[in-house]
């Protein structure tokens, strides 16, 4: 399948390996995992695999801009929460119109 195809799917997209840390993952961990990982985000999951939100990159800089000590701040302190899900095999065109109705805030 051409990677500019109207029916991709969203599984076609993914990474193979999602790297997830828990709720009570020092925020000093993240940073070097997004680190070694060239940014990005990560899912914060719960041990029954609830995804609790994501932190991001952005996520990372708003809090070493608010000069809090990263050692001291869990995953739960700097996690977005209100995120949007997709499911595997919906179409890529589906994502981009569920992105655009909610524009970044």
């Amino acid at each position: 399948m051409q990677w500019w195809s109207q029916s991709r799917s969203v599984s076609s997209s993914l990474e193979d390996t999602v790297f997830t840390v828990s709720p009570i993952a020092k925020g000093s961990t993240i940073a070097d995992i997004l680190a070694e990982r060239n940014g990005g985000s990560l899912p914060i999951v719960e041990e029954d695999q609830t995804c609790v939100g994501l932190v991001s990159e952005f996520d990372w800089l708003r809090v070493m801009d608010e000069d809090h000590d990263l050692g001291q701040l869990d995953a739960t302190d700097i996690v977005t929460r209100d995120i949007v899900t997709v499911m595997d095999e919906m179409p890529v065109k589906d994502v981009v119109h569920r992105r655009q109705a909610r524009p970044l805030s």
